[in-house]
């Protein structure tokens, strides 16, 4: 597995390399083939918060984390534990399946412990109308009604564009491509 370790605010020392690259060897494990997988390790430090961003690319399925605690040291344990329970939910969603298919690919099943939680469930279902109109007004009728995300039909463009609201309390845009 190849891994990128990136500081942001912060510098990384050989002894937090280490460390990094010795967690993250308890990821690569449950991975039949790691030459092909890249993981980005991103080590952020802000106000009073340690900040550990894990993201693992198998060319079929990303997987990612982020954790916030006081130590560094800790949110890479959480992240760790994390993307280990993800790795858990994958291999039960595939195992009721009864089929691995393309999204089980490279994943070693048989290292992975059992997940014990209730996978989710969809519990709603909604439909809508969309309706042509801009990134402004999008925004607008997104905060309007105060949620996370909006859909929308891109008045220029006729394609649905989704517009959520991050972390950071910025905007982010996903647009589909013809």
């Amino acid at each position: 597995m190849k891994i990128n370790i990136v500081g942001k605010n912060v510098t990384i020392t050989e002894a937090m390399h280490r460390q990094i690259e010795k967690k993250m060897e308890r990821i690569s494990n449950l991975f039949d083939s790691t030459d092909s997988l890249v993981a980005t390790v991103l080590v952020s430090t802000c106000k009073n918060e340690q900040i550990v961003e894990i993201s693992v690319n198998t060319g079929v399925i990303n997987l990612r984390v982020k954790v916030k605690t006081e130590d560094m040291y800790s949110s890479l344990d959480l992240a760790i534990d994390r993307l280990e329970g993800q790795m858990r939910k994958v291999k039960t969603q595939m195992t009721n399946k009864k089929k691995h298919g393309a999204l089980g690919k490279h994943i070693r099943f048989e290292n992975i412990a059992d997940y014990e939680d209730d996978l989710p469930v969809i519990v709603k279902k909604k439909n809508f109308t969309l309706v042509p109109m801009d990134q402004d007004e999008a925004m607008t009728r997104m905060e309007a009604l105060n949620h996370s995300f909006f859909i929308y039909l891109d008045s220029t463009s006729g394609l649905v564009n989704v517009l959520y609201r991050r972390d950071d309390g910025t905007y982010g845009l996903i647009e589909v491509k013809e």
